[in-house]
């Protein structure tokens, strides 16, 4: 009995160490071409086209999206000229966007047993959350790169470009562990002399990137981020996203020590609000 034990015991600690491993492997900076629009028939459809860690593009079909779960929370609100941030009823947050002010937002929300996350995460899941992201037209966020198992954003209203790599070696990594927020220092719009980046479309691999590649995310579209890639976003509009993200029990094992330091941090802090 001791021995089945820990047999079993010995293969899943296996298990977890080569999801582990392969959950730290950096991509081949030389895979170019790896931006696919599909069509899924299910969740296990979708998770096995994930599993390749390609970058996906396809049509929402997320049947229940509870907008009074967005719409009823403070949203927090940064002006992208300083650090410092707000929470603002969401109302607020939209009509921010129409005055030309370079604002954005990262919301957090636990959805672990909602229906969103059925739709898009694999049934093995953890620390299912929704991020509430936005931007005013022509904003270009930082370079941030992540290290969840999954990470889909839904364009909820506008249109986005998206700009992508790998994450390699040489990439100066900063950690920004009160927001959870993981950025580099490499610029990745950085077009070429006879390149428009607006006229950017999602079926064209933009070549005009060294090592990087670009699309253009509409509305009510979602794009699949693979683990370990680097991206940009430039809001052509007025937009705001829907960011869905989930680990699974490796991704999770390997982030443990961050989402600790995270959530103390969080204890040290004060919100500014404006009702």
């Amino acid at each position: 009995m001791n021995f089945v034990l820990h047999l079993f015991l010995f293969i899943f600690l296996l298990i977890v160490y080569v999801n582990i491993i392969k959950h730290n492997t950096l991509h081949d900076v030389y895979d170019t071409n790896c931006i696919y629009n599909i069509d899924y028939i299910n969740n296990n459809d979708l998770q096995k086209k994930c599993d390749k860690n390609k970058i996906l593009i396809f049509d929402n079909s997320i049947e229940y999206i509870d907008k009074d779960m967005i719409t009823n929370i403070d949203i927090k609100l940064k002006n992208t000229n300083d650090e410092n941030h707000i929470l603002v009823p969401f109302n607020v947050f939209e009509m921010s966007l129409d005055n030309n002010t370079n604002y954005t937002t990262q919301n957090f929300i636990d959805i672990s047993g909602i229906t969103i996350s059925k739709s898009l995460f694999p049934i093995n899941s953890y620390s299912n959350k929704l991020n509430i992201m936005g931007g005013s037209k022509n904003y270009i966020s930082p370079t941030y790169f992540h290290t969840y198992h999954r990470k889909f954003f839904l364009v909820l209203n506008g249109t986005v470009d998206i700009a992508l790599k790998p994450l390699t070696q040489d990439d100066i990594i900063h950690k920004n562990m009160l927001e959870y927020e993981f950025s580099t220092k490499t610029p990745l719009w950085i077009p070429s002399d006879n390149h428009d980046i607006s006229n950017s479309d999602v079926s064209t691999i933009n070549q005009s990137f060294t090592n990087h590649e670009s699309c253009t995310v509409y509305k009510n579209q979602i794009i699949f981020i693979p683990h370990n890639y680097c991206y940009s976003i430039k809001y052509n509009d007025n937009s705001i996203l829907l960011d869905f993200s989930c680990h699974s029990l490796s991704s999770l094992s390997c982030n443990i020590h961050n989402i600790i330091i995270h959530y103390i941090q969080q204890y040290n802090v004060h919100d500014n609000n404006i009702d």
